[in-house]
């Protein structure tokens, strides 16, 4: 009798009684990277939500769910940044030192005055993307949409 488990299961379609068997390191990597994008356009959703025009307190709100989404993107790509020994350090001009930092912080300006507004939480993920175009050439580009690290 083999000791070897058996793969995980993807889809099950019972109509057909036909089964997918995935790797289970590919389809972690897989996972991961959807995560990475899903966390990503997330951000990008959040940005197109904010308005401009609203009361102090919903702008406080806004920046709060802006800064929270750029942490969330940022924690998914902090396995890539350690893997990659990537430098994250943030321009002179940014209140935190480094990508990290600022998702320590969940995007409050060290100070504590709140959160950092609409342009240096942008200019944030916009350094968090200019990492991932760094790493796509290691990253598989797959038939569909979807890459493998």
């Amino acid at each position: 009798m083999s000791e070897r488990s058996p793969e995980p299961v993807e889809d099950v379609d019972d109509d057909d009684g036909e089964l997918l068997v995935v790797d289970p390191e590919d389809y972690h990597e897989a996972q991961r990277l959807r995560e990475i994008h899903e966390a990503r356009r997330e951000v990008q959703r959040t940005a197109r939500e904010i308005d401009t025009y609203t009361t102090e307190k919903e702008h406080n709100k806004q920046r709060g769910a802006l800064a929270m989404a750029i942490t969330a993107y940022i924690y998914e790509l902090l396995p890539l940044i350690r893997q990659t020994d990537y430098d994250d350090e943030l321009a002179d001009t940014m209140p935190w030192g480094s990508l990290q930092e600022y998702a320590y912080r969940s995007g409050a300006l060290p100070a504590g005055e709140g959160r950092a507004n609409y342009e240096v939480s942008m200019g944030v993920f916009g350094q968090a993307n200019e990492f991932l175009a760094e790493v796509k050439p290691l990253i598989k580009e797959q038939e569909n949409d979807t890459w493998e690290v």
